[in-house]
């Protein structure tokens, strides 16, 4: 049977799964619900609301790399049952958001709802990356590491573009209908391959050799914790933390009141507005991936950060100074 520690395929198919998998949520929710609910007659104050709880969970990121690293079931593999949990997670709770009667009147549960599939999504993510370190070999981390966030821009067109046509056509269940059957078959790709030789594959199933794996515990919460503030001392921490930050800061800005600015201000459809953002803007972002992994070894983190976070600027402001934008 496949594992990842011994196919390049199959961990590097899982990891771009998982990736896309965590684009989805995140386009369907930033691009095509909030569109939705602003075209329904929400505000902006309805529509920042909802996106300051689908982002609060990715804060909660440091707290769950200290869990996967604390406890596990080492059975199943050292991060495949995190992953798995996580996934699941992600596919119920988007379950549940398709169980409400009518979001357009439900904004207060909804944003809840955005917060607990979220929390499950960055749960997913600190997963994969931490499955990631641990199954890729130096020499192919930063090419698989552009793939991967190449195939999370591709989830953030299927559930941006994809979903936001399917439910300007069909409605909004048809779009949830859609967004669980992929997120449970995503699901797929860590519950039938396992990590390394001699994992089970189920909790209940046993594997020959089972007993010459190492099954040793990982290092304490105490010890973790000390770990952690050791590696956030001196100035390069602060400044990548710093920098974090502010990548933040803008895109929360951007997804908050884009979808209320498009659709109300400048008169977009819901699904125009899907498709641009969630489609064309993010195929554009599937090729920066590429590209940045590529210019990064070739010219240095520093040049392409400063070079990027450059035209970044200069093209907000073209945003803010185009009198073209309206719909025709």
């Amino acid at each position: 049977m496949l594992t990842l520690t011994e196919s390049r395929r199959a961990r590097t198919l899982t990891l771009c799964a998982l990736y896309c998998a965590q684009g989805i949520p995140w386009g369907f929710v930033t691009v095509t619900l909030l569109a939705y609910v602003a075209t329904q007659g929400s505000g902006l104050e309805e529509t920042a609301k909802i996106t300051a709880l689908a982002t609060l969970p990715w804060s909660f990121k440091l707290v769950w790399g200290v869990l996967i690293d604390r406890f596990g079931f080492r059975p199943m593999g050292r991060r495949r049952p995190w992953v798995l949990l996580a996934q699941l997670g992600v596919g119920a709770s988007a379950l549940a958001m398709f169980l409400v009667d009518d979001l357009s009147r439900e904004v207060e549960t909804l944003a809840w709802m955005v917060f607990v599939h979220n929390c499950f999504v960055s749960l997913q993510d600190v997963a994969s990356d931490a499955m990631a370190v641990d199954v890729l070999l130096e020499e192919e981390r930063g090419r698989v590491n552009g793939m991967m966030w190449a195939s999370n821009y591709l989830g953030t067109a299927i559930g941006g573009a994809g979903m936001g046509t399917v439910l300007a056509h069909f409605g909004v269940q048809a779009a949830f209908i859609l967004e669980v059957v992929v997120l449970f078959g995503i699901a797929l790709f860590p519950l039938l391959i396992r990590e390394r030789p001699g994992d089970r594959l189920f909790p209940w199933s046993r594997d020959e050799g089972e007993e010459q794996r190492e099954l040793a515990q990982g290092s304490s919460l105490l010890e973790l914790l000390r770990e952690i503030g050791g590696a956030l001392r001196g100035r390069a921490p602060a400044l990548g933390i710093l920098f974090a930050a502010a990548a933040s800061v803008m895109v929360g800005m951007m997804v908050a009141v884009n979808p209320y600015f498009f659709t109300s201000e400048l008169g977009w459809s819901q699904e125009t507005y899907s498709q641009v953002s969630g489609g064309g803007g993010a195929l554009a972002g599937v090729f920066g991936a590429l590209a940045g992994g590529f210019l990064v070894d070739r010219l240095g983190v520093r040049a392409i950060y400063s070079w990027a976070g450059l035209l970044i600027v200069v093209l907000c402001l073209g945003l803010a100074l185009s009198d073209t934008l309206r719909a025709s």
